[in-house]
Order: C-alpha cells, then structure tokens, then sequence
C-alpha cells in the first residue's frame, strides 16, 4: 500500500514532524484544537490508468497522487512570517524524504503540486501532491 510506505517514511525521515504522521482516517475528524502541531496526514488523491496491454487479461500502469497534508501552528514572529517558517522548513524535509523515493510496488516519486488547503489566522493546512505509478494486472 503507497500511503502506509509514505506514513512510515515520513516518520522516519522527517524529524520535525517527531512522528505525527498519520492517514486520511485520522485527517477525517482532525480538528485545530485536536491536532498536536506539526503534523502531516498522508492522503490518497487519484489515480489514472493507462491502456490495457494485453488482449486476454488486464496490465495496466496506473500514475496514483498522493497528497501530504502538513499541518502548522501560525505563531506571530517580529518578520510577520508566521507558520509559513516552519511550513517551508517541514515542505522541504518531505520532498526530501519522497522524492526519488520507491519500493517494490510502485515507482519513483515525483513531486506534482503544492497549495494551501486551509488558513484560519492560527493555524495553515498546506496539501503537496506527489506522484508515483504501480502497474496492476490480473
């Protein structure tokens, strides 16, 4: 499974984070106040299949997103920086630990995309979308 190889090369890759990483379950019913800060939350996004490349039976490779959602207290500083600090700091220990990252079942990962996903003047939910590709056939 990609996002469970993702959680725990997080956790051991990503110090700041002192292992709070965890899953879409975990991100359903997290809530600022219930959330120990920083955090990240590793999130199935999408997945798009190639063509079939047999005629009796089923191969195709599939390019899955994955999204990272990290999580940071928005501190006021003298620089009018904030979060975005720590956010920037967290960002690139992650992009460090994934990318060029692979197992077994699925391929190098790349890094697609970055957005804020949630702002709320204390707290900054960002979401980076990696992505990878695993060939499925039966």
């Amino acid at each position: 499974m990609i996002t469970g190889d993702f959680i725990t090369r997080l956790k051991t890759q990503c110090p700041s984070l002192k292992s709070r990483v965890f899953g879409s379950i975990e991100l359903s019913s997290a809530t600022p106040t219930s959330m120990q800060m920083p955090c990240a939350f590793v999130v199935p996004m999408a997945e798009k299949a190639e063509g079939n490349m047999f005629i009796d039976g089923i191969a195709q490779q599939i390019t899955a997103q994955i999204g990272v959602v990290v999580c940071v207290k928005n501190v006021k500083d003298d620089k009018g920086e904030g979060g975005h600090i720590e956010l920037d700091a967290i960002r690139n220990e992650i992009r460090s630990a994934l990318c060029g990252f692979s197992t077994n079942e699925f391929g190098t990962v790349k890094f697609n995309s970055g957005q804020i996903a949630a702002y709320d003047g204390m707290h900054i939910r960002w979401n980076d979308i990696f992505t990878t590709q695993f060939f499925f056939s039966n």
